[in-house]
């Protein structure tokens, strides 16, 4: 995961930010590795960081190209209910 990346300081601990998630799942997408993806957005809502339009279209994009359309579908779902 991304939970050694120094992005901000939090209670002492660094932690990553969206940007740093955006940019692995935008990579994860690139090489069409879906399951990671969709993993780094679990370990952001874990550490409660809220994911962004960018992280959702990046996640989609990556169920996408592996033809995983029902976990994309889920996905635009839950982004639209966020607005």
């Amino acid at each position: 995961g991304l939970k050694s990346m120094p992005s901000g300081t939090t209670s002492g601990s660094l932690l990553p930010g969206p940007l740093a998630f955006n940019a692995a799942i935008s990579s994860c997408e690139k090489g069409q590795q879906w399951t990671r993806a969709l993993g780094l957005l679990s370990e952001m809502r874990e550490q409660s960081i809220t994911p962004t339009v960018v992280t959702f279209n990046a996640t989609i994009s990556a169920c996408e190209k592996r033809g995983m359309w029902r976990h994309a579908v889920a996905l635009l779902g839950e982004m639209r209910s966020r607005k």
